[in-house]
């Protein structure tokens, strides 16, 4: 008797810690998971309301093209989550996510594009747009491209018993999956 009464109150205790299929990491992991495979309509329903389907909504309005980009950008995404720590309704779960060095990928496809863009300089703007998006392409299925590690954490909230991605707090998650992507951004301005 004592013996199940244990076991119940173990199995239990991971449930609520994230250990279970239903915790706080399995939302994390759905989320990555549905962005490395480009299922943006399922990456929503692990984000906080509205936020998780006005990502949804950007991602799916881009052009075919764009989104295969995004898509592919994410694809080799990788995340190790090393600790969830929940506390009542509210969740953090630390982790390491792994992608693509986009600086880097960033930086060759602007030296690459100078002169794919002076010998395009006749064609149409779709035409230029997709030797643009072909340069990208290619340059991301590069297999020589270097990775990127950042140790984060993102927080996550119990909402109407499911566990979400809060929609405020996760400015560095949000920039630890873009592989240095959103530094450039920054620069930029």
């Amino acid at each position: 008797m004592k013996k199940t009464v244990v076991v119940g109150l173990v199995l239990s205790l991971l449930a609520s810690c994230g250990g279970g299929g239903g915790g706080a990491d399995a939302s994390v992991k759905g989320f990555l998971d549905s962005m490395k495979s480009g299922q943006f309509d399922k990456m929503a329903q692990y984000a906080e309301g509205s936020n998780g389907q006005s990502i949804s909504n950007s991602l799916n309005k881009m052009p075919k093209d764009q989104r295969d980009l995004v898509g592919l950008m994410f694809s080799k995404l990788n995340y190790k989550i090393i600790k969830t720590d929940v506390q009542g309704d509210n969740a953090t779960v630390a982790l390491t996510l792994t992608n693509t060095d986009m600086k880097a990928v960033m930086a060759k496809v602007m030296v690459d594009m100078v002169p794919a863009m002076m010998s395009a300089k006749n064609k149409t703007a779709a035409e230029q747009q997709t030797i643009a998006s072909d340069l990208f392409k290619k340059t991301l299925n590069d297999g020589a491209n270097k990775t990127t590690s950042t140790d984060t954490s993102v927080k996550v909230k119990k909402i109407s018993g499911k566990w979400q991605i809060a929609k405020d707090g996760n400015k560095a998650f949000g920039a630890a999956f873009l592989g240095g992507l959103r530094d450039l951004g920054a620069l930029a301005q």
